[in-house]
């Protein structure tokens, strides 16, 4: 069961189970779009973290999986990064995902162009 990717398993689960897409919706309340990205390892298609982990443990207690497999399973969706950072010597932050690198690399970017736009208005403000 490990050597499956948490996507084929979940799905696998569900269609042992016969249920369908829409009855998830129906009855776990989780949006059809979810359902299919999760059952397709669409992780990053998520507008968020919090999405992700919150339809994903919806979708895993409502199809009953084993409670120590689910945390498994949102570690895996999530790409959990926080061993890599740990390893690397560098803090773990509050963001545990691949995604959070992405985030910091906009982040110090926006940083920098703002610092340079400061330093180019302080010279030309200052200069004759």
């Amino acid at each position: 069961m490990k050597n499956i990717p948490v996507s084929e398993l979940i799905k696998q689960k569900r269609l042992e189970k016969n249920i369908s897409v829409e009855t998830i919706f129906k009855e776990a309340h989780i949006p059809s779009k979810f359902v299919y990205m999760i059952e397709n390892g669409e992780w990053n298609r998520f507008p968020s973290e919090v999405h992700l982990r919150g339809f994903l443990k919806l979708y895993v207690d409502y199809l009953k999986i084993e409670p120590e497999l689910v945390e498994q399973c949102i570690k895996d969706a999530t790409g959990d990064c926080r061993e890599e950072e740990t390893a690397n010597n560098i803090p773990v932050t509050d963001i545990p995902t691949k995604i959070c690198r992405v985030d910091k690399v906009v982040c110090t970017l926006m940083l920098l162009a703002v610092f340079l736009l400061v330093i180019l208005f302080l010279v030309l403000h200052f200069l004759p």
